[in-house]
Parts: structure tokens; C-alpha cells; sequence
């Protein structure tokens, strides 16, 4: 792939057009809906590039940097060394003469699907322990050829280098996956009417009367009398549960 010029392109609009290099360093782009997209690229095992697309520093799905997809692809590995181990284990038991060698073989292929199983389900014990199976597995295959000399040195050296890097990348997934927990979200509770938490009048709220003017006068002009009651005036304090209290004032009119 090409990688001298890149184009973004969302819902058919192109949102910035970079080059490679730009894309070793990182790509920032603000997206229409106020969200941050991130773009690089890094270099893998024997000149390829893993192109990485993050969305507010999460990765995307199907991208380099997924978790998921990653895990996938790490237990692909398992379990078709494990696939390849236990048909040769079981050919050789079926048609040939088998010896404790091959038995061992076949019980390893099943060790380590069974291992690929809990590693696909997140399993990060089941992750290490399968990948240094693995490992080991392919390094007795390699040096039981009894072909390493100079020339072919730098191949081997590759081949686990890129072995060790899939399998880091796979037991790195595993743990940023159990790493990241959502939030709990308690169902709401029910809010009842302010009145049934209120206290009866007679316990939490006492009136406490302040100074009356003139409670109750006649007043005479000419031919009209009437009863003319003053505003009287009542200091009222609400005795809070928790230790506040909170005055009132309430003015009675006639």
C-alpha cells in the first residue's frame, strides 16, 4: 500500500488529505459532531504498517489498535499450531507407531486450544501461559531442524522477533480490555411527595409568639365604627433533622 498521499474521508466529505510522515507523527482531526479523531501509523515486523484510528482516545473498531481484534488474531495463532499438532498426533496414532513423543504432542495441541478458548473470553493468565507455550513450542520446532548456521541466522532472529511482538500485542490486549470498566448506573429511586418526609407539626416545628401591637381596636368617625385588628405578628422557627433551624415570619391580616 501506497502511503505517499492519504485522504480522510467521512460520510463522503474528505476532512484533511496528509502524507506518510504526517502520519508518523499523528493526525489530529475535529470531527462534526465536536469529537476528537486521531490518526497514525506504525511500523511492524518485516515493513508493514498498522494504521491506528482512535475516536476521543478510544480505538475504533477494525483499526490497528483494537483490542478485540487483536485478541483474535493472537488466538488465531493457538489455535492452528493446536489444530496442526493434534491431526499429526492423531494420524500418527491412527495409522502408525506411536510413542510417547506423539502423545505428547497431541495433549499440548489440546492444552493450548483450551488455553486460546479462555484467552478469546479474556482470560489474561490464559493469554501469558498460551503464549509462552507457544513460543516454546516454536523454538523446539525451529532448532530440532538442526539448520541454523550464518546465513540463515538473521531469519530466525526475525521470526521469533515477530513472534514475541504478536504475542506482547496480544497479552497487551487483554489487559487494556480488563483494564477498562464501565461505569455502574444505579436505577433511579422513586421520589415521594415532600409531605410524607415531613415531621407532624407537632414535632419538628414549634411557634414561639413575638409581640402583639394593638390586637384588637374601635375606631370611631362621625357615624362609622368598626373593628380594625392590627397586623399582629408571629416569629416562627422550623426545627431541621439535622440541626438547622430556619425562621419564619408570618403576618395575619384580617
Amino acid at each position: 500500500m501506497d502511503w505517499s498521499e492519504v485522504s480522510v474521508v467521512f460520510d463522503g466529505v474528505e476532512l484533511a488529505r496528509t502524507s506518510r510522515a504526517e502520519l508518523h507523527e499523528g493526525l489530529n482531526i475535529a470531527l462534526p459532531d465536536y469529537s476528537l479523531l486521531r490518526i497514525w501509523i506504525e511500523t511492524a515486523p518485516g515493513g508493514g504498517f498498522l494504521l491506528y484510528l482512535t475516536r476521543n482516545g478510544h480505538p475504533l473498531p477494525g483499526s490497528g489498535g483494537d483490542p478485540a481484534l487483536t485478541i483474535l488474531m493472537t488466538v488465531s495463532i493457538f489455535w492452528c499450531m493446536a489444530a496442526v499438532q493434534i491431526l499429526l498426533a492423531g494420524a500418527v496414532i491412527r495409522y502408525g507407531n506411536p510413542d510417547r513423543t506423539v502423545y505428547a504432542i497431541g495433549a499440548a495441541g489440546f492444552v493450548l486450544a483450551l488455553l486460546g478458548i479462555l484467552a478469546w473470553r479474556r482470560s489474561y493468565p490464559a493469554m501469558v501461559l498460551a503464549s509462552i507455550l507457544c513460543f516454546g513450542e516454536f523454538a523446539m520446532l525451529i532448532f530440532s531442524q538442526g539448520r541454523i548456521d550464518v546465513w540463515n541466522g538473521w531469519r530466525v532472529i526475525l521470526g521469533f522477533g515477530s513472534l514475541v511482538w504478536l504475542l506482547k500485542r496480544g497479552i497487551d490486549a487483554v489487559r487494556d480490555l480488563n483494564a477498562l470498566r464501565l461505569p455502574i448506573r444505579h436505577p433511579p429511586k422513586l421520589i415521594r411527595p415532600l409531605e410524607h418526609h415531613a415531621p407532624p407539626p407537632h414535632q419538628g416545628m414549634t411557634v414561639r409568639p413575638a409581640t402583639e401591637s394593638k390586637p384588637w381596636s374601635l375606631v370611631r368617625r362621625g357615624r362609622s365604627c368598626w373593628r380594625q385588628r392590627a397586623a399582629i405578628q408571629r416569629s416562627l422557627s422550623l426545627d431541621i433533622p439535622i440541626g438547622w433551624t430556619l425562621p419564619l415570619a408570618a403576618r395575619t391580616s384580617p
